[in-house]
């Protein structure tokens, strides 16, 4: 319909023209509609094609599965959809749920439902020579921008419009909107990919990403971490979560093997309280509050698979490696609680059966000798000294203090010890690390015994 609309066709067929000399080149072209002024002018063959719009059209080439849409537009590809032509000087908006759009494409939620302005994309095929999905072009063109244009913002409400503010200094950093306008330093900073990574990192309060290094320019056998290892994710500051879960699936590990000698490496480790350091290192971060924990420099001596190093040279720790050394230390320590006690009961057992009493005179001195006490030392567990306090009544005639080994052997010996209060000290540097038996005789009779445990 239209003076001179589908002059040329001859053997096409399944076609609509309207309006003046719309699809007035086609001859062979099937399953087009073309409305409006000149819409579809040019093409001979265009097949299951579609323009609407004065002077629309699909370009001289001819095309299959095109559609364009609006005056002047023209979508000169296959299997595509044009809005607008952004050759002419004129700006195009489109609007979804608005009827005065802002910018090239807006969509408004005026329905107030929730979910009604979402925008999703679902079964993307993967394009394996670029392998991204949502392209965010550079001025140039280029998806991969080499000069750090490329930015995705995303905006709060009352968005104000000077957004062009950013200082190329500060590349690299998420923006974000607040009421002043756009603000390039936010604390999110995306790392460009860099040392042996295949992917960016995230810093938070940082744009110096750590890198952790078990290399032999910085301190040898640092654990688990590789040469040049970057953390994905780096946070400057105080990290709050309600829960926080570590992968520890059996299947996922090798070369799995039975911790030893956890309580060896428990006692050698020291826990301290301190305050960080925020006058000689203010980028860090820290904060002003009282802390608990360890000193790594301690640690790498004592298990150096905790300790981490990174390219400064500054240490950290991975404290949730150490619960296992806790666990397994407090079953090696009850272990030896177990045999103590069973040991203990046999020499109680052998001092009554050795030391039977059979006269009056004797008895008397039980009931005297019952008043007598054996305190526990302190330390305990101690590393340079402890004393050993005692109650000797004053009938006594011999008083001694003998230290056992766990092979019933004695090890230090205390002899004509002083009667009433008295106290003994043993240095650490005459016994090994290890737990010890104390007991104390008065009058060749056996008092009490205790426990002492020893740490180097």
């Amino acid at each position: 319909m239209g003076f001179s609309s589908g002059d040329n066709t001859n053997t096409g067929s399944n076609n609509t023209f309207i309006g003046l000399q719309s699809g007035f080149s086609n001859t062979n072209g099937q399953n087009n509609s073309f409305f409006g002024v000149n819409a579809g002018i040019s093409g001979a063959n265009h097949t299951n094609c579609s323009s609407f719009g004065a002077n629309s059209g699909l370009g001289s080439t001819n095309h299959d599965f095109a559609t364009a849409i609006g005056a002047n537009s023209i979508a000169d590809c296959n299997d595509c959809m044009v809005l607008g032509n952004g050759s002419i000087s004129r700006k195009f908006s489109v609007g979804v749920g608005t009827s005065n759009p802002v910018g090239n494409f807006m969509i408004s939620d005026m329905s107030g439902l929730p979910g009604s302005t979402d925008i999703r994309f679902s079964d993307l095929p993967l394009n394996n020579s670029l392998n991204y999905f949502l392209v965010i072009e550079n001025p140039a063109g280029s998806p991969k921008s080499t000069n750090n244009d490329t930015r995705l913002f995303v905006k709060q409400l009352n968005i104000p419009t000077n957004y062009n503010n950013c200082s190329p200094t500060t590349n690299n950093y998420v923006p974000y909107w607040n009421t002043q306008g756009l603000t390039c330093l936010s604390p999110i900073y995306i790392d460009p990919v860099t040392v042996n990574t295949t992917s960016g990192s995230v810093g938070i309060g940082t744009n110096s990403i750590r890198v952790f290094n078990s290399s032999s320019s910085y301190v040898a056998n640092l654990g688990p971490a590789l040469s040049g290892t970057k953390a994905l994710l780096d946070v400057n500051g105080l990290t709050f979560t309600n829960t926080l879960v570590v992968s520890s699936d059996k299947r996922y590990k090798t070369s799995i093997l039975q911790l030893t000698s956890p309580l060896e490496k428990l006692l050698s480790m020291n826990g301290y309280s301190y305050y960080w350091d925020r006058k000689n290192y203010p980028a860090e971060n820290f904060d002003s509050h009282k802390q608990i924990g360890f000193l790594a420099q301690e640690l790498e001596k004592v298990v150096p698979e905790v300790v981490f190093k990174d390219q400064n040279g500054n240490y950290a720790v991975n404290y949730n490696a150490i619960i296992p050394i806790v666990v397994e230390a407090m079953k090696e320590q009850q272990k030896e609680i177990t045999q103590l006690k069973s040991r203990l009961s046999e020499i109680e057992n052998m001092a009554l059966a050795c030391c039977s009493i059979n006269s009056a005179k004797q008895q008397q001195k039980v009931s005297t000798h019952d008043m007598s006490y054996l305190y526990q030392n302190e330390p305990n567990p101690f590393t340079s000294s402890c004393t050993i306090k005692y109650f000797v009544h004053d009938e006594a005639k011999k008083t001694s203090i003998y230290i056992y080994n766990l092979n019933q052997q004695v090890v230090l010996r205390f002899e004509n010890l002083s009667i009433g209060i008295g106290t003994v000290n043993v240095s650490a540097n005459s016994l090994p690390a290890g737990n010890y038996i104390y007991t104390l005789q008065v009058d060749g009779q056996k008092i009490d015994s205790k426990i002492l445990t020893v740490t180097k």
